[in-house]
């Protein structure tokens, strides 16, 4: 088990100071003038709040350093560069003579560092010539060499400054001076390809300390000039810190009033939303580390113990910038350090220190903690400047305490365990966006189901552990090449969450591996105080290791071994037993019994045998499994013990089976010729090798035939026999040991057995078959401890003592052998066809019987196959007699059911056992297939599952039953209201399942859908939006609002000019001149209020015209269209003032309102629901509660079901125009009116014709087009001018009605003569389609007023376009009340100025100018 534990307590503060400070006495005083290219006393922000796991690191050291007050410190030009061997192609490639000076440091990687970030070389220079402009920019601008030689290889470069900067001092005589100018650039790129190794720097400029000279550059004071290489790392190991790097030259004094001042550089740390660590208790800190760089002359020392210098202040500006941090002397030598280790070799004014600070207070008020702004100041108590000041800040982190331990199993299982918790003592601090990568070795493999993450974040409230599970957490991924689980996504965001993993893995087999490794790494981004910084943080890998184990199996031959007992050498120095392999059947293995025991690698395994009784140790046989190798090892081998046979070793890095061989006790077997009769020559015994002639001394070394007269001399008087020495328990070939014939005799067969066997006694006794094992390994071999229980102690042939196994053979007359086929019909063989082209031989028998005898022998019992009837037949002598028997496949039946959503199925039927059957289904529309269940291999496994539709298996010796299966495709049901609004929900379902289509009306009464229309337009948008008024609205009733009125601009001074012309006019000319002159313009109405001109301006020719012309009808002579009705164009119509007079005012206010119908909006019906191609269609396929099915058969499939609508009708309709003469005729009638109109209905046709008719979308509903309250008597009544309103209603076969309301006019067109009284107080109306008419079709007189006066003629021409493009100059708006009032007041005062000479401007004053919008 592993542990580790990062030990970054809480939130650390890192502040870099990089200051560079040199004190230059300067005597000569001048005057310098800052050029553009020099920066004086200034500082450049290099690095602004770089954030993230990062660490600050440097080097650097001094090219030249002289000061020559003290004698001591003469000018030193070090030129390390040309010196250094690693260098060589470096002082190659710039040339050594080019090398003016250099240096040499190295760059040293930070413990936990994995890679540069960012990389600044700055170099500083003593300015020659104090106060020569043009030398600093000469400096400034000048290219130093930049060079390294590392592990990656060398490099030359020039370098030029990107920044550079110039202090500037003020000595007490008041005169300035140039001291020291500072440059850096980046050099990333280069610092990254070439990472760490040794860096240099040559021929920065620089001046030798002596007396000042202007033309040689030199000056009094220390002169000095070094680099510094700094670089800022990512580092694993580190605390996520907030970085700032400031460059310049700074001198650190200023002179005011003769006194000098103070002039610290100081710079800003902003750390966003992140914060240092909180205050916890009397061991909260904040941490961090100082990097300071300075050139300081009075301290000038080669002492390591020189006095301090340079301080530091740090401000906490979250706190009221009170002071948090401060030292007053960092820098204590004249080298660079870190720590305690010195960087540089070369002693000069510059120096450096990297350390160490901590702020601590016993005090939760402290200035520091908690705080996200600092202000950093960098000072020195003497002469000095200052270069680079850098700030680095820890936020609050954490640490994580981890495990992992491995735990190998068995040979073929291993588990590996670890958990990762969150440390901190800062709140709500922690990581989200977790990854934890486990890494298992390479023999590994986890198994699903039994691997489980957990996960709990004690960042959320109620927090809960959850468990993941390899193989259905998605959050876990395993990638097999890399053998690596990832659990990704998961969050632990305060302190005590973790995330620990049992990982249970299957080993691979025979890895070899002699240690399993594992590790585990997490990466998460950091949640500094709530606050997620998006900051990646990620753990160097941890591991954990165990040793394999590997299986150790002992096999036992079951003849000659007892039992073995397996053992393992424990720590205490002796051997356990683990396992014992004894002669239990559960344990066998063939001929063996086996065992099997996981041992670790390496560990020490011992096999103890125990023998059966006539058995011995003869060897272990060890078997390398992973090789195939194997090695014998008997009683001399290194692992076997020679006392006990025990075999014993280390165990080794692959599984391995080792098997014991006994070797049974020495037996003799004797085989006796046991002749019927005396042997004669023409009998032959054939004599195996091995076996022994008893009276021959050597066992023969190949098969020999010896006749009978042979056998009889060799024996003499002795039994003849044939014998063999043998261990006990070995089998051997007894079918070699003798093949005897004797003429007309052979050996007699026992029983059931088909071949002749050997006796235990010469006459009786019990039949042995020595032929050996009718099959596998042993065929035709026999084993002696078969025999043991006819063994006898007693002299072996070889003349020592042991156990004699005497056998005899038995004869009776000869007999002849017959053959017994076994044929199997083939798969595709036709049965009752017997030939090798339908059937296979599947077995041959050969038999034996007393040649004559008739033997049936029996059929055999094959799976699968019917077995036919026996055969009986005679024994030839030849031998040649042949039974043949045939096997028919049996047939069996194979039965297909059709479930849910099958069609039908194919392949049923029956089928011999063996042959190929193919089933499939056929997926009812609507459908998707799921499976095959049943028992296709005939089993009595139970019920199969098959995926595949298609299926092909082999016909099992069973019947088969297998159903088909599909399921029910899904689908969604969409709802569109086709131009409606509103809302209905999708339904999802399946094939074949009844769905109620639903209503537009909810159960509350509210519609999901609602359409409206305006005269036949969509408008259901503007109804919803508000857009349209409540009281547009079919049904809406409320108080009617004011009524707006348009007017022109001219409305007034038309009226006064017409009303002074007309005077002047009276004057002029006669008392029957025309009225036109005279005539007044009602601009308040439209331009089209009237199509028809002049029915009031009739002249006195006009009168006489109608004198002589035989009663012709007056209107006949204006109206071009042959009729008296003219078609209005807006809402506003005028009235004829005369008939206004007579008419009473109620009659007339009733009037008006109809003048001005309000237009309505109607709600369309809903019929039902249609599919796309018929949404515009006004006949449904369905209807709300309808029931409908399969409307999409493909799964997963969508249909959108459409509401169909039936819109209210409308009417296009406009106001109607006749003479007085045509109403009192009776020519206005109803059918009349309508004739004018249109009804329009979507569904029903356009037109709705007038009347009461069957509707053409459904004859037994009609439609209407009528004017319910038409009066014949109001027209026909009439006397004088009228105007009515007349409501025209149609109603289509839904009962959607619509009204139109239209003004008729009735006009008295007769001439009459008119004088100048008559002209008082009339009204001539015009619009712009007469006005440009003649005078005989109803326009105005060609001397009118109105065409011959240019300011008449343009006021009119103004007004009337105003109408005609409705520009309204003027807008008035009038209530009801004020309405009657203005009549009233029209009565009362005439019309105009008629009556009175102030009347129309008293007029405007009342009731115009309060109203005017």
């Amino acid at each position: 088990m592993k542990e580790q534990r990062k030990l970054n307590k809480g939130c650390k503060m890192l502040l870099l100071f990089t200051l560079v400070i040199s004190s230059i006495f300067l005597f000569r005083p001048s005057t310098v003038k800052a050029d553009i290219n020099v920066n004086i006393n200034k500082e450049k922000q290099v690095v602004t709040d770089m954030i993230g796991q990062y660490t600050m690191n440097y080097t650097g050291d001094v090219n030249f350093f002289g000061f020559d007050q003290y004698p001591q410190y003469s000018n030193k030009n070090y030129n390390e560069m040309i010196t250094d061997d690693d260098f060589k192609s470096v002082v190659n490639t710039i040339g050594k003579k080019n090398i003016k000076n250099s240096s040499v440091a190295s760059l040293k990687k930070t413990a936990g560092a994995t890679k540069i970030e960012a990389a600044y070389l700055v170099w500083e220079t003593s300015v020659q010539g104090k106060n020569n402009t043009d030398l600093v920019k000469k400096t400034a601008n000048k290219a130093v060499y930049f060079a390294g030689a590392t592990d990656v290889g060398a490099f030359t470069k020039k370098v030029n400054a990107t920044y550079a900067a110039v202090d500037m001092r003020e000595p007490q005589q008041g005169s300035k001076d140039y001291t020291f100018s500072c440059m850096y650039a980046d050099v990333t790129a280069t610092v990254q390809k070439y990472g760490y190794g040794k860096y240099g720097v040559a021929n920065i400029p620089y001046a030798n300390s002596a007396a000042y000279n202007a033309a040689t550059g030199t000056h009094l004071g220390e002169s000095s000039a070094a680099w510094q290489l700094i670089v800022i790392e990512q580092n694993g190991k580190a605390k996520v810190r907030a970085i700032s790097l400031k460059v310049g030259s700074h001198f650190n004094y200023q002179q005011e009033n003769g006194k000098w001042t103070g002039n610290p550089v100081d710079m800003n740390l902003n750390l966003g939303d992140c914060k240092t660590n909180q205050y916890i208790d009397n061991n909260s800190k904040v941490e961090g580390e100082l990097l300071l760089l300075g050139t300081n002359a009075a301290i000038v020392t080669n002492s390591d113990k020189a006095n301090n210098s340079f301080g530091l202040k740090l401000y906490d500006q979250t706190n009221k910038g009170e002071l948090a941090y401060s030292n007053d002397g960092l820098i204590g030598h004249s080298y660079f350090y870190n720590g305690s280790t010195k960087l540089s070799s070369n002693l000069s004014s510059v120096r450096g220190m990297l350390t160490d600070f901590s702020m601590n207070q016993k005090n939760s008020l402290h200035p520091g903690f908690s705080s996200k702004k600092f202000r950093a100041e960098a000072s020195d108590s003497s002469w000095s400047t200052l270069f680079v000041v850098g700030l680095a800040v820890d936020v609050a982190d954490y640490d994580l305490i981890s495990k992992q331990d491995t735990t190998v199993n068995s040979a073929a299982f291993a588990t590996v365990t670890g958990g990762i918790q969150v440390k901190t003592d800062q709140p709500n601090t922690g990581y989200y966006d977790g990854k934890l990568v486990v890494t298992l070795d390479d023999a590994l493999t986890p198994v699903k189901g039994k691997t489980i993450f957990t996960v709990y974040d004690k960042g959320v409230d109620g927090p809960k552990e959850k468990k993941l599970v390899y193989g259905t957490a998605k959050e876990l991924k395993y990638d097999a090449a890399k053998h690596a689980l990832t659990l990704s996504g998961y969050d632990n965001k305060a302190d005590g969450s973790y995330v620990g993993y049992t990982i249970s893995c299957s080993v691979k087999e025979n890895s070899g591996k002699k240690v399993f490794k594992n590790q585990y790494e997490v990466t998460g981004k950091l949640r500094s105080q709530k606050y997620s910084t998006g900051i990646e943080k990620k753990t160097e890998p941890l591991s954990s290791q165990a040793v394999p184990m590997y299986r150790f199996t002992v096999k036992m031959d079951k003849t000659a071994g007892k039992n073995i007992d397996i053992q393992k050498f424990n720590s205490s120095g002796r051997y356990t037993s683990l396992f014992t392999v004894s002669a239990d059947q559960k344990l066998l293995s063939g001929d063996y019994y086996v065992g099997s025991v996981d041992i670790p690698y390496n560990g020490i395994v011992s096999a103890v045998p125990t023998f059966n009784t006539g058995y011995v140790f003869s060897m272990w046989t060890d078997l390398n499994e992973k090789t195939g190798v194997s090695t014998n090892c008997k009683v001399t081998s290194d692992y076997v013990n020679d006392k006990t046979y025990a075999y014993e070793r280390s165990m080794p890095a692959y599984n391995m089976t080792l098997t014991l061989t006994g070797i049974g006790e020495p037996y003799e077997v004797r085989y006796y010729i046991n002749a019927p009769r005396a042997l004669t020559s023409t009998d032959v015994w054939k004599v195996g090798n091995t076996f022994t002639l008893i009276g021959n001394s050597d066992a023969e070394t190949a098969t020999k035939s010896y006749t009978g007269t042979q056998i009889s001399s060799i024996c003499g008087k002795t039994t003849p026999y044939i014998y063999k020495t043998y261990r006990y328990g070995n089998y051997y070939s007894a079918a070699l040991s003798s093949s005897i014939k004797i003429n007309g005799y052979r050996k007699v067969i026992n029983g059931t057995h088909t071949k002749a066997g050997w006796w235990t006694a010469a006459s009786g006794g019990t039949y042995v078959n020595v032929d050996g094992e009718t099959s596998g390994d042993n065929k035709g071999k026999i084993c002696a401890s078969d025999l043991k229980a006819y063994a006898k102690s007693g002299t072996l042939s070889n003349g020592t003592k042991g156990m004699v196994i005497s056998l005899y053979a038995h004869w009776e007359l000869d007999e002849a052998v017959y053959t017994v086929h076994h044929w199997k019909q083939k798969t595709t063989g036709i049965a009752s066809t017997h030939d090798d082209k339908n059937y296979e031989l599947a077995e041959t028998e050969t038999k034996k019987a007393q040649i004559g005898s008739k033997v049936t022998p029996a059929v055999k019992t094959y799976t699968g196959f019917d077995s036919p009837k026996t055969q009986t037949k005679a024994v030839t002598a030849d031998g040649k007699m042949v039974i043949d028997y045939y096997y028919e496949r049996h047939l069996y039946n194979v039965i297909l059911n059709a479930g849910i959503g099958i069609e039908k199925t194919i392949g049923a039927g029956p089928y011999r056992y063996g042959q190929s059957v193919t089933i499939d289904a056929n997926v009812k529309e609507g459908y998707h297939w799921l499976n095959w269940t049943g028992n296709y291999t005939g089993g009595s496994g139970g019920d199969q599952t098959v995926d595949t539709k298609k299926f092909t298996f082999t016909m099992p010796a069973a019947d088969v039953t297998m159903t088909a299966n599909a399921e029910a495709n899904r689908y969604t049901i969409h709802f569109d209201p086709n131009g409606g609004a509103g809302h209905i929900d999708d339904i999802e379902t399946t094939y074949d399942t009844e769905v109620t289509l639903p209503d537009v009306w909810n159960a509350d009464g509210t519609a999901a859908y609602v359409k409206y229309t305006l005269d036949g337009q969509n408008v259901t948008d503007g109804v919803i939006s508000g857009a349209i008024p409540k009281a547009m609205m079919a049904g809406y009733e409320e108080e009617e609002e004011d009524t707006e009125i348009e007017d022109t601009e001219i409305e007034d001074a038309e009226s006064d000019d017409v009303e002074n012309n007309d005077t002047e006019s009276e004057d002029a000319e006669s008392e029957d001149t025309e009225i036109e002159d005279a005539e007044t313009k009602d601009v308040s109405k439209s331009a089209d209020d009237m199509d028809e001109s002049g029915m009031e301006d009739n002249s006195d020719e006009a009168a006489e015209t109608e004198a002589d012309s035989d009663d012709t009808d007056a209107a006949d002579e204006t109206d071009l269209d042959g009729d008296a009705m003219l078609e209005k164009r807006t809402e506003d119509d005028a009235v004829d003032m005369d008939a206004l007079k007579d008419a009473d005012l109620d009659k007339i206010e009733e009037d008006k309102k109809a003048e001005a119908p309000k237009k309505k909006v109607y709600a369309s019906i809903f019929m039902g629901w249609a599919l796309e191609d018929g949404k515009d269609t006004f006949i449904p396929k369905w209807k709300a509660g309808d029931i409908v099915q399969n409307l999409v058969a493909e799964d997963g499939g969508e249909i959108t079901l459409y509401a169909v609508w039936d819109d209210c009708p409308w009417i296009q309709a406009q106001d109607l125009y006749y003479t007085l003469e045509q109403a009192q005729s009776g020519f206005i009638t109803e059918e009349e009116i309508l004739s004018h109109a249109t009804a329009i209905d979507r569904e029903d046709g356009s037109p709705i014709l007038p009347g009461t008719n069957p509707a053409p979308s459904d004859p037994e509903v009609f439609t209407s087009f009528t004017i319910p309250d038409y009066q014949a008597g109001e027209f026909t009544n009439l006397q004088h001018d009228f105007a009515t309103s007349e409501n025209l209603t149609v109603v289509d076969h839904t009962g959607n009605t619509y009204v139109k309301q239209i003004m008729v006019y009735v006009t008295d067109t007769t001439p009459k003569k008119i004088t100048q009284m008559d002209l008082t107080g009339v009204t001539r109306f015009i619009n712009s389609k007469y006005y440009h008419k003649p005078y005989e079709e109803g326009g105005l007189e060609d001397n009118s007023i109105w065409k011959v006066d240019p300011e008449y003629k343009a006021a009119l021409e103004s007004a009337l376009n105003n109408m005609d493009n409705d520009t309204p100059v003027e807008t008035y708006v009038f209530s009801k009340e004020t309405i009657k009032q203005m009549k009233q007041y029209v009565e009362t005062h005439g019309i105009g100025n008629s009556k009175e000479p102030d009347a129309l401007n008293n007029f405007y004053n009342q009731f115009l100018a309060p109203n005017k919008q």
